[in-house]
């Protein structure tokens, strides 16, 4: 019992945190949200075709100091070292390393035309982040073919499979979903693990046109572009385009010879985490009863900077400007208010939880005391009885020692 009282109080004190958290994230952001608000009217007013270019620039000079103070109440909102409404924490943009058996592009490819041995080995992947990507392919006369996949096995641009009229893939005893998995579809060709071949996204090529790329195909925010396979009619040279790589792509080129490749992208540069705090989720233990699983509440970080909130580059020195900010300025209102909602229902909860808690505290003192006095008025009524047999003895040993005395007084009056 007494450590259920401990662990309730210390589990108090950190509902009470909590708590406060809550309440410090929340106050700031409806201050947020009221500077919005006055950014909303301002951009309203600069819609107007009344106002000067001068009214405008005036008016943006309050918008954009208003835009300055949501930054410095997102950076400042701090309580026990934790930053609720600050940025995310950035994530280090580094150098593409090595998957499996299989190098980034930039660690294989050059602008300048190589030679490679075509088969069922990944030629290298293509790394997310990447952008303006060009792929070149001259496979001198044998029908090599340029393959594109998604790390999760999905065929993008190539020689189908499961359709196939090219013994590119036959050849190498690629038929079915099957083979697929079996021989090319692996870590080590820098394929997820568990990843499937999946031809449903795959187009069969309509045309061959090496300067127009007619042949598209737009997965998961990519745009990638394809020249076509033109062996059928003697053409040996293959082009593809990527506008930007949102995930890891897999590059491939089957078939049976040796071939040139070349390539040229533009490179994500590399970010150094910025040392300015940031915002991240924040755990409150809700209990730990003995012999359990602890029982915990995850405070969901709300960053509210301008960044986040879109609104960072918003402006109302024109009235287009001003027109574009009215509708971010409403996108970010609404996410503040459902972020808003959220503080206030962790409120009700962690309060339910400490109510909760104080009721068992309470309740566990209560019995403990009940058993500590119960043990005392034992313990005591023992005592007293032990006190009573101890005179007694005392009383009737003292009698004893008294009884020759007083026979020998009497004989001594009888004899005197």
């Amino acid at each position: 019992m007494t450590s259920t009282v401990n662990t309730g109080n210390q589990l108090m004190k950190g509902i009470a945190n909590g708590l406060s958290l809550v309440q410090v994230a929340e106050g700031s952001l409806q201050s947020i949200i009221g500077l919005l608000q006055r950014m909303r009217e301002l951009s309203v007013q600069a819609v107007n075709d009344t106002l000067t270019a001068s009214d405008r620039s005036m008016l943006n000079q309050e918008f954009q100091s208003l835009n300055a103070e949501i930054d410095r109440i997102s950076l400042n909102t701090q309580i026990f070292d934790r930053y609720p409404l600050a940025p995310p924490k950035e994530i280090p943009v580094t150098d593409p390393t090595p998957i499996g058996d299989t190098q980034p592009i930039d660690q294989i490819l050059t602008a300048d035309a190589k030679s490679f041995p075509s088969g069922l080995k990944s030629l290298g992947y293509i790394p997310k982040g990447f952008t303006d990507v060009t792929l070149n392919l001259d496979s001198f006369g044998n029908d090599d073919d340029i393959q594109i996949f998604s790390a999760d096995g999905t065929h993008l641009l190539g020689t189908p499979i499961l359709t196939n009229t090219d013994p590119v893939w036959s050849s190498k005893g690629i038929t079915s979903s099957a083979t697929a998995n079996s021989e090319i579809i692996n870590t080590a060709n820098a394929f997820d693990t568990g990843a499937s071949y999946d031809g449903s996204v795959l187009s069969t090529a309509t045309a061959y046109d090496i300067n127009t790329l007619a042949n598209t195909n737009v997965y998961k925010g990519m745009t990638i572009k394809f020249s076509g396979d033109g062996h059928a009619s003697g053409q040996y040279l293959e082009k593809v385009t990527i506008d930007v790589v949102t995930e890891n792509l897999v590059l491939m080129v089957i078939g049976n010879g040796i071939f040139n490749a070349s390539g040229t992208w533009t490179e994500p540069p590399t970010v150094v985490p910025s040392s300015d705090p940031f915002s991240e989720d924040t755990s409150i233990v809700l209990s730990a009863p003995l012999g359990q699983s602890i029982e915990t509440l995850t405070i969901k970080a709300t960053p509210s900077d301008t960044t986040s909130l879109d609104t960072a580059d918003s402006q109302i020195a024109t009235a287009s400007g001003a027109t574009a900010a009215i509708g971010k300025i409403d996108q970010a209102i609404q996410k503040l208010n459902e972020n808003a909602v959220g503080y206030g229902a962790l409120v009700s909860r962690l309060t339910s939880a400490a109510d909760n808690l104080s009721v068992m505290v309470l309740q566990a003192v209560a019995s403990r005391s009940s058993i500590m006095d119960a043990d005392y008025a034992l313990e005591a009524a023992k005592l007293a009885a032990q006190q009573i047999l101890k005179d007694s003895s005392t009383a009737v040993l003292a009698q004893a020692n008294a009884l020759p005395n007083n026979v020998l007084s009497l004989l001594d009056q009888q004899l005197g």
